[in-house]
Order: structure tokens, then sequence, then C-alpha cells
């Protein structure tokens, strides 16, 4: 068994990763997909890949997924211009119309090969193809002696769709159970912030009664003092009259002053007995 010889060139694949590549192998498909990877022999790995069969003015995709292409089937390969990958010269088709274009088609091209090698036979020239080479004109692109039927490659492209379809519906169910998961958490959070809400309001209602309280307690407290201010210089003004009738002062009198005091009195005392003798009299 001869040596691999490496993909000089694989280099150059390095500004394709990661973009959108057709590329056409040897025995006659054509694969679009993102070029995820390569190694030294140009062996490609396709993701989302697809394989575009044509007949006539039609075509359809047959979707084959991740998709792992040998470096020596290779034979064309190129960048996909998004900006112009719509603007398509054919009409996309159902799979089951093309693949029966395509049968028909087939069967008339193996007609005329058919009818071309008997006809270089004759004049002793060899044919084209020989046992085991690859029948580029099958759809399969299998040998001739392994080649699918109409029926089985319309089953085949069947069972690829619901596959994909399948594919498609446990995506979008997951896509909806996320969703439904993050509407819950979004629902618990806001739930927790309204409580939240509800707790701080609370204890703010209850720090403001209390606030209120202590201001009408300093107020009581205040106006109970200004009465008491108030009521003690009358109770002063109360008790000093009681002190001074208690405690009289008594004045310190020189002799003479006690005569003349004496005196006053003896005369005061004769007035009042002349004014009630007078009384009488009259």
């Amino acid at each position: 068994m001869e040596a691999l010889v490496p993909f000089t060139t694989s280099g150059q694949l390095l500004n394709c990763v990661d973009k959108k590549m057709l590329v056409a192998l040897r025995d006659g498909r054509k694969i679009f997909g993102v070029l995820r990877s390569y190694d030294q022999f140009a062996n490609l790995v396709l993701n989302d890949a697809v394989e575009r069969i044509h007949a006539e003015d039609e075509y359809a995709d047959i979707p084959r997924g991740l998709y792992l292409i040998r470096g020596e089937n290779v034979v064309l390969m190129g960048e996909v211009d998004l900006d112009f990958e719509d603007v398509v010269p054919l009409k996309s088709a159902p799979i089951e119309d093309v693949l029966n274009k395509t049968a028909v088609l087939d069967e008339n091209r193996a007609v005329a090969d058919s009818v071309r090698d008997a006809v270089l036979r004759q004049r002793g020239f060899c044919t084209e193809r020989v046992d085991g080479d690859v029948d580029v004109h099958n759809y399969g692109h299998e040998p001739s002696t392994s080649a699918f039927t109409r029926q089985q490659q319309v089953q085949h492209a069947e069972q690829l769709k619901r596959d994909a379809e399948l594919e498609a519906e446990a995506e979008a169910a997951l896509q909806m159970e996320q969703q439904r998961a993050y509407i819950m958490q979004q629902q618990q959070h806001q739930q927790q912030q309204q409580q939240q809400a509800s707790e701080l309001k609370a204890i703010e209602e209850q720090q403001m009664l209390m606030a209120q309280q202590q201001q009408m307690a300093f107020t009581q407290q205040q106006q109970h003092l200004a009465q008491q201010h108030a009521q003690q210089p009358q109770h002063a003004q109360s008790v000093q009259p009681v002190q001074s009738m208690q405690t009289p002062q008594t004045p310190i009198l020189t002799p003479e002053q006690h005569q003349r005091f004496i005196h006053h009195q003896q005369q005061q005392f004769y007035q009042q007995q002349q004014q009630q003798h007078n009384q009488f009299r009259y």
C-alpha cells in the first residue's frame, strides 16, 4: 500500500473555516455546508450539510447534517457568496419530483451511453467505463451493481425529511421548555421582589409610627415641663406671705422710740374712747 501524500496546500483552507462552502466531489455530487475542520490530507468536516440535486430547471436539497468528506474525493471547492446565495436560475421543487425526473434522465442517459458504447466497440474502441467504476449518471453514486432503485431513493429522501422534521420539533420543544422555565424564573423573581418591597414598606411604616409616637411623647413631655415651669412662680408668691405671717419680723426699738410708740398708742386709745362716748351721748 502506497503511503499517503499529504495535501501540501491545505493551509490555504484556514481562511475558509466557519464559512459556507460548495464542494464538488469526484462522483458528481454537490455538497453545501459550513466548513468546521480539516487536516493535512484535506479531509473536510461540513456542518449543516445539504446535497443539491438538479433535474432540468429544478433543484432540491437533501439534508445530510454533519458530513465528512475524504480529501481525495474533492474535485473543486469554493466559498458561497451569501449575498447571491438565493439568486439561483433554477426553481426549488419537492425532492420526490426532482428524484423522479432525475431517474428518467438517468435512464435516457444510460440508453444513450449503451448505444454509444456498442458503436465504439464495433469500431474497435474501448468504452469509457469498466466494471467497478463509479456510475456518475446514477443518483445513488454507487457502482451500478448496487445502485438504489427509484423507490428506495424516494423512501430514503422521505426518511431524511422525517428525521429533519423530528429534529426540528425536538429543538422547538426544547426551546419552549427553556422559555417556560425562564418565564417561571422571572415570575418567581418578581414575586420575591414584591415580597421584599412589601416587607420594606411594612418596616418603613413601623418606623414612621415609632417616630410619631416618640414625637408625641416628646411634645407631651415639653408641655408638662412648660406647665411646671409656669406654676413655679405662683407657688413661690403664694408661699412668701405665709412665711411672712409665720415668722414676722420684730424691729429693735430704742427707749425713746418705745416711749413714743406707747404714747402714740395711748392717744389712739383715748381718741377711740372719746369717739365711742360721743356716739353714746348723741
